[in-house]
């Protein structure tokens, strides 16, 4: 058997172990990569928050099931950061049953490290079933939308809910999704109460985003662990989103090697074959 024979022939659990070590070796030796330049739809997201002035209200929303949470998770961790080195009021809410689970541990780790407290720097006002008409309801009234928080406190008593009645009382929205429920919050939100808003998404997601963003219905974007990134590089800190762009791109790079050494192969076998047949 000739190498490009062996190469067309190569075992797939060997492929699945290269991928393996490509991204767990940058991870445990704590690897980052360097990222040049910052995009101007993140930098909208940042510049954004760094002007709003301390006690402002965010309204953060976790549109994402738990798979996708290592491409979201790093991007909801530097927004919380940068609200919490603000001292701005986060709010926090889902149209998703299984995101409160996801919410109450970021918030916590998030809170606590910058020594916030729930209901009085921070909420999770959790979940409610019902899509659009939830979000019709936070425009008109947030209390009664949401009568009690995750915790079963009422809201109407919540500090950090003093003067945050109405969606457009915030000034933010950052809509996290996996999903297209940015435009159900655009369509019910922003048209309704041209609250500033923005899309953190995953990156697949992303292109849906950019319409959005050219129609200036929202003024940012977030895509993928690559705009998680560029936010830490915004906030000075590298985090999980860093580690794990020097995974992604060494893993990218080895299926590049792969395809080119797969397809030199095939070809090389192809013209054998054809001068054998002559």
């Amino acid at each position: 058997m000739t190498w490009d024979e062996k190469l067309q022939a190569i075992d797939r659990r060997i492929i699945f172990l290269l991928v393996g070590i490509a991204v767990a070796l940058p991870i445990i030796f704590r690897l980052p990569i360097p990222i040049p330049v910052v995009t101007p739809e993140v930098m909208g997201v940042y510049e954004r928050i760094e002007a709003l002035p301390s006690n402002a209200g965010v309204f953060m929303v976790f549109d994402y099931e738990p798979a996708t949470t290592p491409e979201l998770n790093p991007m909801a961790e530097a927004l919380l950061r940068h609200c919490f080195q603000k001292n701005l009021r986060v709010v926090c809410a889902t149209l998703y049953s299984s995101a409160p689970g996801i919410m109450e541990s970021l918030l916590k780790e998030v809170g606590d490290r910058y020594g916030k407290k729930a209901g009085i720097d921070y909420t999770l006002l959790g979940y409610r079933a019902g899509g659009y008409a939830v979000i019709l309801r936070i425009v008109d009234n947030l209390k009664k939308g949401f009568p009690r928080d995750y915790y079963d406190n009422l809201t109407t008593e919540a500090p950090v809910l003093e003067g945050l009645d109405r969606l457009k009382d915030f000034a933010y929205l950052m809509c996290l999704h996996d999903d297209s429920t940015i435009q159900t919050w655009v369509t019910y939100g922003y048209e309704r109460t041209g609250i500033p808003m923005a899309s953190g998404c995953t990156a697949v997601m992303a292109t849906g985003s950019y319409p959005l963003l050219h129609a200036k219905q929202i003024n940012g974007i977030l895509g993928g662990l690559k705009g998680a990134a560029e936010y830490e590089k915004c906030l000075n800190y590298e985090g999980v989103a860093h580690q794990g762009m020097f995974s992604q791109s060494v893993v990218h790079m080895l299926i590049i090697a792969m395809i080119v050494l797969g397809n030199v192969g095939h070809f090389l076998r192809h013209r054998r074959n054809r001068q054998a047949r002559s």
